[in-house]
């Protein structure tokens, strides 16, 4: 009997002990199966943000590689840093003409001076190509600020933008330059926004027509950006000339008090004309929230619009002046909206001398385009024009209420007129928080439900109760 009974533990000892090595081995065989997948297969991003997922513009850049990118990340062993070293093997994984390489400087000093003479930060990536080379320093790849939301330092990593310009600047076969006008009182390009345009790989140059020297022959684009008076009779003409012979304008120009003549006679020739005044929002879901002339149109099918529409992105134009195609223009010219308030906007002819927001009797109705593009085509030339209605609608706080989304159309509308239809303008990340915009109606509508559809709710619930109980008794 005891006999019996130490047989029956001893072959359970060996059945359990079988058993383990079986799932040992498969435990193995999975791993070892697993090692041998791709490497985006096994790693799921699951942050908000898509923090290690790279963008369609991205993948479309790697897509048209013809040849070779060696990307050098400089780092001392154990200084890594998570996001660029996940961001870069996102990118050798999709092109093979991407060549990744990790240095460490402490074995390599002199390595990186054959590229560059600054000093070479810890994760700070190198982009090398047969043509040329470029650094990106690891701050370069971050932004710091302080979010008002929860009062707390705010990061912001970009680093996806930053080497993907970088890829496109030492694999394309020019840099485009874009004169920025000065000379009636313009407002300075912010940094953001300065940043965002030297990253899609266009240079940024300084013109004064006011010297009599006309637009420089190597122009890709003039852009003006809020001018305060009007250009001269002399200065028009040169700018007509340039776009006669094929040139580009980008035009960011609000309501003056005093009507720009001279330079809107240039944007006439080519089918458009301001339609003078500011544009109030009468639909509450295209405004924010208690801002009725901080308008959210609609984005129009355009090349430059089209990464915003996929994405579902906003733009949010503030203080806008309207714009129209003019009643007859050249068959040849293809005058198109990019921005449309809703047909219940309404436009406040003398914005200064207006006692209310509200609509009054001769405001004039819309729907109003608060931007437009122009096209025409003739021989070997293309000239294109865009124009939009608000200056404001530039700076980093209108950019912030939309996550950055005013800054991509900008630098859209520059790239589809410098030729650079691939645009790799990619939004910075946060990895702390996003902001929420919200409309007049969806303000509303949280208000109705917060203060009467729940506390009534809340007040059926305990009547009901309070009935079943007095049942029960």
């Amino acid at each position: 009997m005891k006999k019996r009974s130490i047989s029956r533990r001893t072959q359970s000892g060996v059945y359990s002990l079988a058993i383990s090595l079986v799932m040992i081995a498969l435990v193995v065989g999975l791993n070892l199966l697993v090692s041998l997948l791709p490497e985006s297969t096994v790693k799921i991003d699951t942050t908000a943000e898509r923090l290690y997922t790279v963008s369609e513009q991205t993948k479309q850049v790697l897509s048209g590689l013809s040849e070779d990118v060696s990307l050098y990340l400089i780092v001392e062993p154990g200084k890594e840093d998570n996001y660029v070293v996940n961001l870069l093997g996102r990118y050798a994984q999709l092109s093979d003409h991407i060549k990744l390489q990790l240095i460490n400087p402490l074995i390599h000093p002199t390595f990186t001076a054959q590229y560059t003479d600054q000093t070479v930060e810890n994760n700070g990536v190198i982009a090398v190509s047969a043509e040329r080379s470029m650094l990106v320093q690891k701050n370069d790849m971050f932004e710091y600020g302080f979010d008002y939301t929860y009062y707390t330092n705010a990061t912001v990593f970009n680093g996806e933008r930053k080497i993907t310009g970088a890829i496109g600047y030492v694999t394309q076969e020019s840099v485009p330059a874009v004169y920025v006008l000065g000379g009636h009182g313009e407002a300075a390009l912010s940094d953001r926004l300065s940043d965002a345009i030297i990253t899609e790989n266009i240079d940024v140059e300084a013109l004064d027509l006011r010297t009599g020297s006309g637009i420089p022959a190597d122009a890709a684009a003039v852009a003006i950006v809020s001018p305060q008076s009007d250009l001269s009779a002399e200065e028009a003409s040169a700018l007509q000339a340039y776009l006669d012979n094929g040139g580009r304008l980008l035009l960011i120009s609000g309501y003056t008090p005093e009507p720009l003549t001279n330079l809107y006679a240039v944007l006439a020739a080519f089918g458009m004309e301001p339609v003078r005044g500011v544009v109030i929002e009468g639909d509450s879901e295209h405004s924010i929230s208690g801002y009725a002339y901080y308008l959210l149109p609609t984005l129009q099918q355009h090349a430059m619009t089209e990464p915003l529409i996929k994405s579902g992105s906003d733009v949010v134009v503030p203080t806008a002046m309207g714009i129209r195609e003019t009643a007859s223009h050249r068959g040849t010219l293809a005058v198109t909206p990019l921005l449309i308030t809703s047909d219940k906007a309404y436009r406040k002819a003398d914005p200064y001398a207006t006692q209310t927001f509200d609509r009054e009797a001769g405001d004039e109705g819309g729907p109003f385009n608060v931007a437009m593009a122009s096209e025409e085509s003739f021989g070997d030339m293309n000239i294109r024009l865009v124009w939009i209605g608000s200056d404001q609608m530039i700076l980093d706080q209108a950019d912030d209420i939309v996550s950055g989304s005013n800054v991509d159309f900008v630098v859209n509308a520059l790239g589809w007129m410098c030729d650079k239809e691939d645009s790799i303008q990619v939004r910075a990340k946060s990895t702390l928080t996003n902001y929420l915009t919200v409309t007049t109606a969806l303000k509303n509508t949280m208000g109705a439900v917060i203060t009467v559809l729940l506390p009534a709710a809340a007040l059926a619930a305990g009547a009901a109760i309070y009935a079943y109980r007095r049942r029960r008794k």
